[in-house]
């Protein structure tokens, strides 16, 4: 991400890929939860002194919280041993943010949203594979070649401002065509 993105202003050139980005109405802070060598995540003691900057920097502004490894769980027991394991202390902070917070995330590769107390919770699709949903109590960790998808974030100020998530299929489909004659 940082060679990607090496020319944005906002990007560390070291350490923890930890930043913010004030779009007026709503704030995204990205959050590196990354742990070499492991594939679950967690936030370091930096990350969360960040986190707490960040916050009581943009005082009662919307939140978006960017972290690979959501904190929520996605019910595929493979994937949520590996989620963010010290996410309970990030979500009480996010929790006691006076504006309004999401929390988006990826790593399952499947998307899903829930409510965790007063964030909603978002984890993203995949452009390749995804994680198999299977309820089964015993059932094996697998991947599936489903359409990939992108989750595309905006801001809407009316009726009602917020941020609107839009799950987008990626690849050729046919249309599209006048939604009315």
């Amino acid at each position: 991400m940082r060679e990607a993105l090496a020319d944005a202003f906002w990007m560390p050139r070291k350490g923890p890929v930890q930043w913010v980005r004030d779009f007026g109405p709503f704030s995204v802070i990205g959050l590196d939860t990354l742990l070499e060598g492991a594939h679950h995540g967690a936030l370091c003691d930096e990350g969360m002194e960040f986190l707490d900057t960040a916050l009581s920097a943009i005082g009662d502004q919307s939140a978006v919280v960017a972290t690979h490894h959501p904190f929520m769980h996605a019910g595929i027991p493979a994937m949520d041993a590996d989620n963010l394991r010290n996410g309970a202390a990030m979500m009480a902070r996010l929790e006691a943010h006076p504006g309004p917070v999401r929390m988006i995330s990826g790593h399952v590769h499947r998307a899903m949203t829930t409510q965790i107390g007063r964030v909603t919770c978002q984890i993203a699709p995949a452009t390749c594979h995804a994680v198999l949903t299977d309820h089964r109590p015993v059932a094996d960790p697998r991947l599936m070649l489903e359409p990939g998808a992108v989750m595309v974030h905006r801001w809407l100020d009316r009726p009602r401002a917020g941020l609107v998530s839009d799950v987008i299929p990626t690849g050729l489909f046919p249309g599209p065509w006048p939604f009315q004659d």
